[in-house]
């Protein structure tokens, strides 16, 4: 039986990008894509802690499709960081603005000081789950040792794949298309000109700088993403004989 590769994205646009590409570079491993329809790590009404709540996901998709611990080989999370890491000031008001939440190079925009108040609740909420979730390396499930890892898209995916920003809902679709259409065999290679440091050498330190990064200033507002160095990931885990210790 094939291992599996979870991975865990926020909406439609990100397994459209991704589930048919990953399934062609592993092909050797079962890729399967769970979407949240939304983002878990700044929910303002989920007041769990993060670990718990990632964890019941992956338990739960591994119940409802009859998987067991040891099937995964790793479990790879995607978010956007919605310049989450910017600090309270960089949060704007702006009465004109047209949009109730706008992000722009060097701030987030809202119309009112109660949208205000709302956003620098939701960064710090994601910024404090992101640091948590980042630092860990696993997740056991029924004593199994599961490989995780957290990538990111900044300011989110719209804006690293077409350099938009601030996409509108029914606009996302036609704009998959045409990105599939250009660069569906290299998505790897086009993402590689959006990763911040060295490109060389052992992949974990890679990884630990690209977060370290992210969260300085406001890069979190920036055109990155770190998302290539899963393919690194998975090539070491599929390399070995799979460990649950």
């Amino acid at each position: 039986m094939k291992k599996v590769i979870l991975v865990i994205v926020e909406g439609q646009t990100e397994e459209a990008i991704f589930y048919d590409y990953l399934q062609e570079r592993f092909k050797d491993i079962e890729v399967r894509i769970h979407v949240q329809a939304g983002d878990v790590l700044s929910d303002l009404r989920n007041k769990k802690n993060i670990k718990k709540v990632v964890g019941q996901l992956i338990r739960n998709y591994l119940e409802k499709y009859r998987f067991l611990p040891h099937d995964v080989l790793a479990v790879l999370h995607f978010t956007d960081t919605d310049g989450c890491f910017v600090v309270d000031d960089q949060v704007v008001v702006d009465s004109t603005a047209e949009k109730n939440l706008f992000y722009d190079e060097e701030s987030i925009v809202v119309p009112d000081d109660n949208k205000k108040q709302m956003i620098q609740q939701r960064n710090e909420q994601k910024a404090q789950n992101i640091r948590i979730l980042f630092a860990d390396h696993h997740f056991s499930i029924r004593s199994i040792k599961i490989p995780y890892q957290l990538y990111y898209f900044s300011t989110n995916l719209d804006h690293v794949l077409w350099d938009e920003r601030n996409t509108k809902g029914y606009e996302k679709l036609e704009k998959v298309d045409q990105f599939l259409e250009q660069f569906h065999a290299n998505i790897d290679q086009f993402l590689w000109q959006f990763v911040e440091g060295k490109q060389e050498g052992v992949y974990t330190d890679k990884y630990k700088h690209s977060w370290e990064y992210i969260m300085k200033s406001n890069h979190s507002l920036s055109r990155k993403t770190n998302m290539p160095f899963l393919l690194e990931m998975i090539d070491s885990l599929s390399s070995e004989p799979f460990s649950s210790n």
